[in-house]
């Protein structure tokens, strides 16, 4: 008998898979429940894949593909980045490029008036001027500009 439980690859398969619905929905207005102990099984495990992606990207001492969680970290100031950005339109995570600021209102008190002394990540159109990029999941720094001195021929 193996004794290892086994974890879909996402919270919302695994919410699927062990969620239920209150028979009268008295508490919880048609809300699906998660058993506490289900819940902290997941938490356990999701952490333990970080761990390993983490070790292992840190072995591998490579930067392509290489995404920090916004949760675990976020850039500098006004620095430029790739982001992955959750998408349920796209039918999946996009990629663009993004810059972060501790403060928005500081980049443009008009674009962002309510967004006083908040951290975001933004965007500029040359049409339309300021936005912010929401749903910001993970990201990574730009890689150096091609450089023919740098030896990036072949």
């Amino acid at each position: 008998m193996n004794d290892t439980m086994e974890f879909p690859e996402t919270f919302e398969r695994f919410a699927e898979e062990y969620g239920f619905k209150d028979s009268k929905e008295v508490y919880t207005n048609g809300s699906d429940l998660i058993p506490v102990f289900r819940v902290k099984q997941w938490l356990e495990h999701d952490n333990r894949l970080r761990m390993v992606e983490t070790d292992t990207a840190y072995e591998c001492g490579k930067h392509a593909n290489k995404w920090i969680l916004v949760s675990d970290k976020v850039p500098e100031n006004r620095q430029e980045c790739f982001v992955t950005l959750k998408s349920n339109i796209a039918g999946g995570n996009i990629c663009e490029i993004a810059t972060y600021a501790t403060n928005l209102y500081k980049i443009d008190e008009y674009e962002f008036a309510d967004k006083k002394n908040t951290p975001g990540f933004y965007g500029f159109d040359g049409e339309y001027g300021y936005f912010e990029w929401s749903d910001v999941i993970a990201w990574q720094p730009l890689p150096e500009p091609y450089s023919a001195e740098a030896g990036d021929e072949e």
